[in-house]
């Protein structure tokens, strides 16, 4: 064999065997460069784009002040309250860390690609507030809500279709499993349990589909819901990523089927156009409140209308609404009655807006997104001499000044 022919067969040897030990090597020493197991079909709707960001000081104020106020080691506590005039009463720090609030973190990290931040906040929730069932927790124990779930769920895929990882791929299929193992035709388990204050007919204001697509309101047939009920809050129900699950399980889209058509069986009416509390797990009927009252807390509505906008399911009524209370009122309250759409707490809640924001992110709305972000921010502490300067605070009947980490995450997932 001529010299030249065998040094070319010899290099091509080499390449074959250095690249066998690439496809084994790689994978192992950089996951983001391997092959995924799990190809989530995802587009990450609500991420921010040209005209639909605040200025960067401010995201950089208010995650800096955040931290120094909430940060316990990579973890952030529920809420701290600042000291008094004079230091009387002196400053209070929440005993509890939220796992909900650790899940918005993640969240953040994973849409900012922060992939230090991701894998600290994930190893923490493994650690902490994982059970033997691959369940997330509650710092007490119980399982975790279905809005908190999901969430982590959501984070965990954006995580792992940035930068992979064989553990990240298995914790998602655990948690996942855990979910679909305990949940009714919607794909996951109740929320709670709730107990309807005596025999209550459906209201007028609670239709089909098709009479609410249609933009009527004409009362379906009364119906006994009284005693206890199982509950699966709306807000929890996840449209976009039970869609993105299906990739991990096919159950997840039938779930994401049954879910639309409850979070449409739930539509208010046109006197409040927007969503009820809640579905029954096992068979997607409405659950109108949760609690004594007929209102409506308007987060939680708010985060239904915007898991519906995620899955292109949003209807009209309810972002005219948004923006035209936005517009005329200038805030939004805590909630609402349902039949008369009347305020019932006149309170502000601050992650409202920061949800309306995500909501105009979504729909690529730069008019209602400057109308969120505006009333946001007004609810951002600007005076420099303060502890809380640059965070969202609120304020309570007496006078102390409180910042909780859920609004100060929400804030972050609204505006950077």
């Amino acid at each position: 064999m001529l010299p030249k022919r065998r040094n070319i067969l010899i290099a091509l040897l080499l390449l074959a065997v250095c690249a066998g030990i690439a496809a084994v090597a790689v994978p192992r020493l950089f996951p983001g460069l391997g092959r995924r197991s799990i190809a989530f079909v995802h587009a990450w709707p609500g991420k921010a784009e040209s005209g639909l960001t605040v200025s960067r000081t401010t995201v950089s104020t208010l995650a800096d002040g955040a931290r120094l106020l909430l940060d316990r080691d990579g973890v952030w506590i529920a809420w701290y309250r600042l000291a008094g005039r004079g230091g009387d009463p002196p400053a209070e720090t929440a005993p509890e860390i939220e796992t909900g609030d650790q899940v918005l973190l993640l969240r953040h990290a994973a849409e900012s690609g922060d992939k230090k931040v991701f894998e600290q906040c994930l190893a923490w929730l493994t650690d902490h507030r994982t059970d033997g069932s691959g369940r997330l927790v509650d710092s007490a124990g119980s399982p975790a809500t279905n809005q908190v779930t999901l969430d982590a769920l959501r984070a965990m895929a954006e995580g792992y279709s940035a930068w992979g990882g064989r553990d990240l791929a298995a914790s998602i299929r655990s948690l996942s499993d855990a979910l679909l193992a305990s949940g009714g035709i919607l794909g996951v388990p109740a929320d709670a349990r709730v107990t309807l204050p005596g025999p209550t007919p459906t209201p007028p204001w609670v239709g089909t589909p098709e009479q609410q697509r249609g933009g009527t309101s004409a009362p379906s047939q009364p119906v006994s819901s009284s005693g206890e009920r199982a509950y699966c809050a709306l807000a929890g129900l996840d449209l976009y990523t039970m869609r993105l699950l299906s990739a991990v399980d096919a159950r997840w889209s039938a779930a994401a089927d049954a879910t639309l058509a409850a979070l449409q069986g739930a539509f208010a009416g046109d006197t409040f156009p927007l969503y009820l509390a809640g579905a029954d797990p096992e068979t997607g009927s409405p659950v109108p409140y949760a609690g004594d009252t007929a209102t409506i807390n308007t987060l939680q509505t708010l985060l239904t209308v915007l898991h519906l906008c995620e899955a292109g399911e949003q209807r009209a009524e309810s972002i005219a609404w948004i923006r035209r209370t936005l517009y005329n009122e200038g805030a939004i309250a805590r909630s609402y009655w349902i039949v008369s759409g009347e305020p019932s707490d006149l309170e502000e809640d601050p992650a409202v807006y920061a949800v309306a924001a995500r909501i105009a992110r979504v729909l690529r709305d730069p008019e209602l997104y400057q109308l969120a972000t505006d009333r946001l921010q007004w609810h951002i502490a600007d005076l420099r001499t303060s502890q809380a300067y640059g965070t969202v605070f609120r304020e309570t009947r007496e006078g102390r000044i409180e910042v909780y980490a859920a609004d100060n995450a929400w804030a972050l997932l609204a505006m950077e």
